[in-house]
């Protein structure tokens, strides 16, 4: 349930505390070697970065940031939540006041290790330990003997508890409440305003004692759990989301399950309401299954939402199997949420005969639950809701008639009869929903166009394909101006990706055709691109700004391998299809050109690695350019086969070839 810490060692720029004042003051080089050194560790942190999960890249951006700003770079970087910092011979106080106080006010988890006396610097939150002579480990170790029960609570707790409680739990001997006063308090206990702790030698010394037993630990878990409740209770306050996680946590090795499955409960849903799907699935990992089974419904259909969003299909319809619909925990937007998720699950797998007419039943059985609270007089809430959600649907099915089935004409009137009826019915609040239907739209018309030139059919009525992208810019326009007043929104960025694309077509249209300048219309797309990815970037929409510089690479600058790497390192923690597919077009481009340029070996690494995310993504297969790109990475790897060899390499594309044919 813990995560890596990133370290950074001073080391040797650390302060030096034999410094007087009057040198600290007057030295202009110490400060420059600093942010010498914070830009250091930012370059060597972005190299050895493995993303894991979507929150990472944020904290990366951050870091990367420090590279040309380390002073402002730190700050962003130490207000991260959930940051967890390992900072080693911290620069000297007196002279990077900058440095210290955004690490006092980091809302994460730092750890110093300096030799400087800086208990006048750090704000009361900050708990103080040292490291202890021989002497003071023997009184650490009996203070265990002596107190057992205590220690072996307060080493598992590992937070601060006020001393009232634990004299409540029974320790009489302390009835002045006051455990500072304690013979071992000194070698042990910490004081905070909040409470007192024991030290971290101290938690290590009775962790590390071999007569500990399994039922001491179990027992100083529900010890913990009740304490942690008790001062809930007594302060009568909302739990905040680590607390709730810690007490669950309690919960589990106390083997309290049924303690433990209501704060899972309750996790899981924080977790959902946060687009959290790595951290549900984390959670319920620390039950076995058939415990694990025993969360409500709705926790059962949100287990499934999050390995849906993971793409591990066959757990995501375990749990949605085992979710009951009819359950009296499930309200009506819940039992249309397992309809919906039903869809998703059988788009991705993509086995049914009717794959559209199985994706289709899913759906407007979700639209019949929904139906009903449209009539809804009595809360106007949610039957506007309920209104949102059907259009969203409706939106669906249509993305799914032009995206994976190609029904350009079809989605194109669907669009079209969806935004009459949602501006007939003056939904303030669907703003976002049309400016993506829009969107949408202005690619179910610049695609056929695109896909006419592609395919180098005739182009007979070159103004009818010429007006057809400028309708679809035109649509592209109206979805901006919904979107215009958020500030905060992403989906300008993702609509300045779309202009680029029928800008380029214009371009190819206008050099094909003989008319207008084509060259300009070139520059004009790149622009656009470079605009989106600074947007994108300013709004940390990392997943476009992986997508959108693949483009421009492809389509504006040289090939170099490397570049197009830190490109899909940026895509990496993304589960989203698009992020998948521009990963697999870059390994399997980037193969074919270094093929070009007689590097075998080089080439069929690459190819390999393709290989290998397309078979951890094989449900990515139906597409058209799904299909072309397989034969693609089949046949680069015919053509390598005389010139390479590699058995291993081989085994994987023969598991292509048995699971694409």
């Amino acid at each position: 349930m813990g995560q890596d810490p990133l370290v950074i060692d001073f080391y040797p720029y650390a302060a030096d505390t034999s410094i007087n004042s009057s040198s600290v003051n007057n030295s202009i080089f110490d400060i420059d070697m600093v942010d010498e050194r914070l830009s250091e560790w930012a370059e060597s942190v972005l190299k050895q970065a493995e993303l894991t999960f979507v929150e990472q890249i944020e904290l990366l951006h951050r870091i990367k940031g420090m590279i040309q700003s380390p002073q402002s770079g730190w700050q962003k970087v130490c207000s991260t939540e959930g940051l967890f910092l390992v900072i080693i011979n911290p620069p000297f106080y007196k002279q990077v006041h900058w440095f210290w106080e955004a690490i006092n006010t980091c809302p994460g988890t730092i750890w110093l290790f300096t030799n400087q006396t800086i208990s006048n610097i750090l704000t009361d939150t900050w708990q103080m330990d040292t490291l202890l002579n021989q002497y003071e480990q023997q009184n650490v170790l009996q203070a265990w003997i002596d107190e057992r029960r205590l220690m072996n609570i307060m080493a598992t707790l590992d937070m601060e508890i006020p001393e009232y409680l634990l004299v409540n739990q029974g320790w009489h001997q302390f009835k002045d409440t006051d455990f500072m006063k304690w013979q071992y308090a000194p070698y042990c206990l910490i004081k905070t305003d909040a409470g007192i702790l024991l030290s971290a030698f101290a938690r290590y010394t009775v962790f590390s004692q071999p007569s500990l037993s399994e039922h001491e630990r179990q027992q100083a878990h529900k010890e913990c759990f009740y304490l942690m409740l008790k001062q809930a209770e007594e302060t009568q306050t909302t739990l905040k989301e680590i607390i709730v996680e810690k007490m669950f946590f309690h919960a589990v090795q106390a083997k309290m399950e049924e303690q433990a499955i209501d704060f899972l409960n309750n996790l899981i849903k924080r977790n959902y309401n946060k687009n959290r799907p790595k951290k549900i699935i984390e959670l319920i990992k620390l039950l076995n299954s058939n415990k694990a089974l025993s969360v409500s419904n709705l926790s059962k259909l949100y287990v499934a939402w999050a390995y849906l969003q993971l793409f591990e299909l066959r757990r995501a319809e375990f749990w949605l199997n085992h979710c009951i619909e009819t359950s009296v925990d499930l309200n009506e937007f819940d039992k249309a949420m397992k309809f919906i998720l039903q869809a998703e699950i059988i788009k991705a797998k993509g086995e049914d005969d009717d794959l559209r007419s199985a994706i289709d039943e899913s759906l407007d059985q979700a639209i019949k639950i929904l139906e009903p609270l449209t009539q809804s007089t009595t809360d106007s809430t949610v039957k506007s809701r309920a209104l949102r959600e059907i259009r969203k649907l409706q939106h669906d099915k249509l993305r799914i008639i032009q995206y994976i089935f190609h029904g350009y004409p079809e989605a194109k009137q669907g669009y079209r009869s969806l935004l009459k009826e949602w501006v007939a019915e003056g939904d303030e609040y669907g703003s976002s929903d049309r400016a993506i239907i829009r969107r949408n739209l202005a690619e179910c018309i610049y695609q056929p166009v695109k896909d006419k030139i592609e395919r180098e059919e005739p182009l007979v009525d070159l103004e009818f394909l010429f007006s057809q992208l400028e309708e679809a810019q035109r649509e592209l326009m109206l979805a901006n101006e919904e979107v215009a007043s958020d500030q905060d929104s992403t989906f300008p960025a993702e609509i300045l990706y779309v202009l680029s694309k029928i800008v380029e077509c214009k371009a190819l249209l206008s050099s094909l055709a003989k008319k207008g300048n084509s060259d300009e219309f070139r520059l004009e797309a790149r622009r656009i691109l470079e605009d989106c990815i600074q947007k994108a970037d300013l709004l940390n929409n990392f997943m476009l700004l992986g997508v959108a510089r693949s483009r421009k690479f492809w389509k504006f600058e040289d090939f170099e391998p490397q570049r197009l790497l830190e490109i899909n390192k940026i895509l990496e923690a993304y589960t989203h299809g698009w992020a998948i597919r521009t990963r697999l077009n870059n390994l399997v481009g980037g193969a074919a050109r270094l093929l070009e340029q007689n590097k075998p070996e080089d080439s069929l690494q690459w190819l390999c690695n393709a290989a290998k995310l397309t078979l951890q993504h094989s449900y990515l297969n139906k597409a058209e350019s799904d299909q072309s790109r397989i034969k693609k990475i089949l046949g680069l790897h015919q053509v390598l086969v005389s010139k390479t060899v590699n058995n291993d390499c081989d085994k994987l594309f023969n598991q292509m070839r048995q699971a694409f044919g």
